[in-house]
């Protein structure tokens, strides 16, 4: 934030004060239009450094959000007064309380102590994100028949079949001949409300079969960034899962992880078989399949 002032208060570089000629309602305002909007739906914090300048007093004060600047500022809310104490710069942290449904273009700081400087700086107001959690694939029984939430690229086929499944009726199948490729993604899963810290396990179970030479059979897991088709993170599942083995018989895979890097645009998993020229086809089935966030 940065600050103007309104009807009587003055700024002194980062020092702030009320004067007793001010008006009962004069204050400083943000005037960083970038700020705007700002939305609560689920609290926030508001911090800042604040310090006391050389001998003195205590200064109380408190931030207000308005949907509006005056006259069209309803609703609005104001957080606790915190008190600023003290000569060494410090900083505070407030509570923002939850807003639902309320965005907010006007954003102010009210000393309740007259005739005293306070220095304020470095305010930011952090909303809290809506973090996910729990099971974020919606189709990985493949129990409808179909493979909705599934995108598929590649010039081999993807669908639910049932003539395979670990549990249940159905699993989805890959299938690819010479110089093809058959991909399903898991695209883009909690983009926005998944973040850098949390913990997140998938897991799967799988067979396939191949003939001839040249087929794979790869599980790839990216964190993808908030430009669209840019990746990061690694680009698999570490743990031995990329490529996967061909085998013939059903097998559970589940690797864990620390999301260590940026998330903005969620996590995605994408399977694949694939044959190179020689002859070659590679089936691989899937089912079960699970990304759970903690």
């Amino acid at each position: 934030a940065t600050w103007g002032l309104f009807d009587g208060t003055t700024i002194d570089g980062d020092t702030y004060a009320f004067p007793s000629g001010a008006k009962d309602w004069a204050g400083f305002a943000n005037d960083n239009a970038d700020l705007y909007p700002l939305s609560f739906p689920n609290g926030g914090t508001l911090t800042f450094t604040g310090a006391i300048p050389a001998g003195g007093v205590d200064v109380d004060l408190h931030f207000t959000f308005e949907a509006n600047p005056y006259p069209a500022n309803a609703p609005l809310f104001s957080t606790d007064t915190v008190t600023v104490t003290g000569a060494t710069e410090t900083t505070y942290v407030v509570a923002v309380p939850a807003q639902a449904d309320q965005t907010f273009n006007s954003f102010l700081m009210y000393l309740e102590t007259r005739d005293a400087g306070v220095i304020v700086k470095d305010v930011k107001v952090t909303p809290t994100a809506v973090v996910s959690e729990g099971e974020l694939i919606t189709n990985g029984t493949f129990e409808n028949a179909d493979i909705v939430g599934w995108d598929v690229f590649g010039v081999g086929s993807v669908s639910a079949v049932n003539t395979e499944a670990k549990t249940g009726s159905f699993s989805m199948e890959l299938s690819a001949g010479s110089a093809q490729d058959a991909v399903a993604k898991a695209a883009n899963l909690a983009a926005g409300v998944v973040e850098i810290g949390q913990k997140v396990t998938v897991s799967f179970d799988m067979k396939s079969t191949l003939t001839g030479v040249g087929g794979v059979v790869f599980a790839q897991f990216f964190y993808e960034k908030g430009t669209e088709g840019t990746s990061n993170g690694d680009g698999s599942l570490d743990g031995g899962l990329s490529p996967m083995p061909v085998t013939d018989t059903w097998a559970n895979y589940s690797y864990t992880q620390t999301i260590g890097s940026d998330v903005e645009g969620g996590l995605s998993l994408q399977l694949k078989a694939g044959c190179g020229a020689n002859d070659c086809s590679v089936d691989a089935y899937f089912d079960n399949v699970s990304v759970i966030v903690e």
